[in-house]
């Protein structure tokens, strides 16, 4: 926006932006968006600003259209000399999507009242523009007429969510299908018709909003009455079996019956129906299904005798609509009860193996037959467990070691009997002594029985008492020095009855080094031994492992032995696990003496000097891990002090060296050719420095 006058304008302003059938602003134009000027004033002449913003375009016709741009739009709050030139109309080519629905499937008539009535219809979008409104409501009216208007009455409405971009907006010829229920109205019996409009608020600008309705003709009934009038049942069944039944239901009013019912079957303990009756089964009669009066159907099912009441005379209860999904003019002939008389049959566990002994952790081989002693056939799937208790008895202290589904062995008929085998472990949370391992058929009841209390078979078995680990030897040395290597030994023995099971019949043997003879995390671990041998009761084992010490501990420690480090094996007495052994870390002492060198020479000069190494310290002199060594050096220097300005003239390497010894090195060295004046030879032992030492200043002369 330029100001074009001749004065500044100093007012704040707003321009306005609106969509627009013509070049021309006026009233009947759609509003897009404004933005505050008040930045930009004042404004002298000549000068200018420009604005730039993302705007939406609203939901408005598509086509050819403009978008105007205003500037002061509204109450013209900066003066001018001409106010004609404030617009500039951009043309713009308006697209849109377009949503049509289609595919409507509904009933043509049903009875007024009658619920759960299925609907559903499809929804496209036949423009080649994605859909941008962030959602839309599919609607259903129940209407007179095939024209939508304010009288209809809504019956359901189904969102249509388009908030993620990515995945729910409709692109171009993408659709989706919907179905609902609808409740027909209690309105007088006639024809009317179903509306099923898509966006029927307008949310999304389309191309043609004519297509967005679909009238479906529908006739509305009068309440009929439906009758339950006979059901074909055995005389006889055996809980949890599966048996064949039917049953008819008539027609018995004036109207033709069209609605979604579900008929129901129960289980009751009379002929009449209450809350008390157990649900069975039930079976869907679609709305497409007409029924006129006097016409009947028979429906046909396989069910499921539940055990919930028990054996005897009962009945099974026939009820037409049992959900009252539509009106009827009687409601109390619905139910058709149908006699039967309920047996059961009875699990047994007729015979199990389990041996007589066994150990914590062991992987302990079972099996147990189970035979139907009853005169039916066991119909359902259950579970058989397996528990270790403290009496023949089964109650909720005893310990589950496993169960078994059974599936493929059922249906189990009258007089047959399967036999299962199973490996269970005992585990360690048991106690030790005499036990049983009981064997319980159909642990949750889920066969109903004739008698439920010899579903358990109580076998004896002996729980050993724990193992033992105990050291009964161990090797180690009672002295040793920084950075040695040396082999330690210990033996494992299991005084106790059990075998040393373990859920991976494995554990491990553990050496620290250690301030004191307890055992705690800041104890330094040195080597760890794996045992993965079953160690029977009076067998022993022994472990050799090197020991490697580090120069970052001297003095007085302990070598702690731990068998079992984690306490995998189950143990009547865990708090012997560990042996200290008394350990002294002694250091080394490296001394320089016995130089043997001339007392001039001449530069390029071969020259013979010797020096002898002492070692007057308490402990052997070792090399870092032992695999190193450190370095004996002669440097030339003008002083009587080592630094880097020194020339090393030679070097020799050893790697140990016990207490009270001493080693003499004789080397020809060679001076250099650029050297002149007075100098010294320095000697130095371990010149790096790598040993720890209890005296570092004899290393030098």
């Amino acid at each position: 926006m330029t100001n074009n006058g001749t004065d500044t304008a100093k007012a704040k302003w707003y321009d306005y932006i609106y969509v627009s059938d013509d070049p021309v602003y006026d009233s009947s134009d759609r509003y897009v968006d404004y933005v505050y000027n008040g930045d930009s004033t004042p404004l002298a002449p000549g000068q200018s600003y420009t604005k730039s913003k993302s705007v939406t375009i609203p939901n408005t016709k598509s086509g050819e259209r403009y978008l105007l741009f205003v500037t002061d739009a509204y109450n013209n709050l900066q003066g001018e000399s001409n106010d004609t030139n404030n617009t500039v109309a951009v043309p713009i080519n308006l697209k849109a999507p377009n949503l049509t629905i289609s595919d409507v499937i509904a009933p043509s008539k049903a009875n007024k009242s009658s619920s759960n009535v299925a609907v559903s219809w499809k929804v496209a979008n036949t423009e080649n523009v994605t859909t941008l409104a962030s959602y839309w409501d599919d609607t259903v009216y129940f209407s007179k007429d095939a024209t939508y208007d304010s009288s209809d009455l809504q019956l359901t409405a189904v969102r249509q969510d388009n908030s993620n971009y990515y995945y729910s907006r409709l692109g171009a010829g993408q659709s989706y299908s919907r179905t609902s229920n609808i409740t027909v109205p209690t309105a007088d019996p006639g024809n009317y018709y179903l509306l099923f409009i898509t966006d029927n608020y307008n949310n999304q600008g389309e191309t043609n909003g004519a297509d967005n309705t679909q009238a479906i003709p529908f006739e509305v009934l009068n309440t009929t009455n439906l009758q339950t009038t006979s059901a074909t049942v055995p005389l006889q069944a055996t809980l949890n079996d599966t048996v064949d039944v039917s049953w008819t239901v008539t027609n018995a009013g004036s109207a033709t019956a069209s609605a979604t019912w579900y008929d129901n079957i129960y289980l009751s303990q009379d002929d009449k129906f209450d809350s008390n009756d157990v649900f069975v089964s039930n079976q869907k009669q679609a709305n497409n299904t007409f029924i006129n009066p006097g016409e009947s159907y028979t429906a046909s099912k396989a069910i499921t005798i539940p055990k919930t009441l028990g054996t005897g005379s009962r009945y099974l209860l026939f009820v037409a609509d049992g959900n009252k999904n539509f009106t009827e003019t009687n409601e109390t002939d619905n139910i058709y009860a149908a006699p039967i008389e309920l047996n059961a049959t009875n699990l047994q566990v007729t015979n199990a193996t389990v041996a007589g002994s066994a150990s914590f952790n062991e992987n302990l081989n079972l099996s147990w037959t189970v035979s139907n002693t009853g005169s039916g056939r066991a119909s359902a799937d259950w579970y058989d467990y397996v528990f270790l208790s403290d009496d023949a008895k089964y109650d909720n202290n005893d310990i589950s070691l496993g169960n078994s589904l059974i599936r493929d062995q059922t249906p189990l008929v009258a007089g047959a009997n399967y036999t299962i085998n199973q490996n269970v472990i005992i585990p360690t949370t048991a106690t030790s002594g005499n036990k049983y391992v009981l064997f319980v058929a159909d642990r949750h009841n889920s066969q109903g029985e004739v008698d439920e209390t010899d579903n358990v078979l109580a076998k004896p078995i002996r729980i050993k008492n724990p193992s033992e680990l105990e050291f009964t030897s161990v090797n180690a040395p009672t002295s040793a020095s920084l950075n040695q290597t040396f082999n330690v030994s210990w033996t494992i023995a299991n005084t106790g009855e059990g075998k040393t099971f373990t859920t991976g019949n494995n554990w491990y043997d553990r050496v620290y080094l250690s301030n004191d003879p307890t055992f705690d995390n800041e104890d330094l671990h040195l080597n760890t031994k794996y045992i993965s041998n079953l160690l029977e009761t009076g067998n022993s084992y022994t472990l050799n492992a090197n020991i490697a010490l580090s120069d970052t501990k001297t003095g007085k420690h302990y070598l702690l032995f731990i068998t079992d480090s984690n306490n995998y094996v189950k143990e009547g007495n865990e708090l012997n696990n560990v042996y200290a052994a008394p350990l002294e870390i002694k250091t080394a002492n490296l001394k320089l003496d016995e130089v043997t060198a001339p007392n001039y020479a001449t530069v390029n000069q071969v020259i013979p000097v010797t020096w002898k190494v002492f070692n007057p310290g308490e402990g052997d002199a070792f090399s870092r891990n032992n695999i190193g060594s450190w370095q004996d050096k002669i440097y030339l220097s003008k002083d009587e002090t080592i630094d880097q300005q020194d020339i090393i003239l030679s070097s020799w390497q050893r790697n140990n060296l016990v207490k009270d010894s001493y080693y003499v090195v004789g080397k020809n060295i060679t001076i250099p050719n650029n050297v002149s004046g007075e100098y010294y030879l320095l000697f130095a032992t371990d010149a790096a420095q790598t040993l720890v030492e209890t005296d570092e200043t004899d290393n030098y002369q």
